[in-house]
């Protein structure tokens, strides 16, 4: 993207012109903002906390010129206490989601020495286990059953060793569902931007597995 200026001010936005000298040679940008006062943008955005704060891109009139580009300029503004909340909630139950359905959970079956892996994508894989654990429940504890864990080799396991596998599964997820209600209890309690900002740091540390 290029600028071009008016009365030393970024004016309008364009591509960069494709133009030419009269010997054939293509126009450098050294000559277009010299000779045509079109200048490259470059865009470098601030850092900024992105639970406490927003980064707005200001008005054209106000970008900064440079000597060879125009830089283009933001404002960061501080949220309100409850925007700040409210953006902090939604990332809580984002990760809540994502270590919940993390594709793969570890798992150790009955006569193995290495974890393998049982499938836990979305909702209908919670479905899958709780609809397993249902029927595994309604036999008799060594009533032979089956399950296929990611790596596809079939396990035969006895229903109470998938009840417990189903219990091990439920309890994981209850363990980070509570754990993101007791971040959330922090942030509806915090009452200030920097006791935000102090609980977000770690935001994504010390989830359970």
């Amino acid at each position: 993207m290029y600028v071009k200026l008016k009365n030393g001010k970024p004016n309008e936005t364009l591509s960069r012109p494709n133009w030419f000298h009269e010997d054939g040679s293509p126009v450098t940008d050294n000559a277009l903002f010299k000779e045509d006062a079109i200048y490259p943008v470059i865009d470098n955005p601030p850092t900024f906390n992105e639970y406490t704060q927003t980064s707005t891109q200001k008005p054209l009139p106000d970008w900064t010129v440079n000597t060879d580009n125009v830089e283009i300029a933001y404002e960061i503004t501080d949220m309100t206490i409850e925007e700040s909340k409210q953006k902090v909630r939604l990332v809580i139950n984002q990760i809540r989601y994502i270590k919940i359905y993390n594709e793969n959970i570890p798992y150790i079956f009955p006569g193995d020495t290495v974890p393998d892996g049982i499938q836990m994508r979305d909702e209908v894989d919670r479905q899958n286990i709780q609809d397993i654990l249902l029927d595994a429940t309604n036999k008799p504890a060594e009533a032979i059953m089956y399950f296929m864990p990611v790596s596809n080799t079939l396990k035969t396991m006895t229903a109470q060793e998938l009840i417990t596998m189903g219990l091990s599964i439920k309890a994981r997820g209850d363990s980070i569902v509570s754990y993101a209600w007791g971040l959330k209890s922090q942030i509806d309690n915090a009452e200030t931007l920097e006791q935000i900002e102090t609980i977000t740091s770690t935001l994504e540390i010390g989830w359970p597995e």
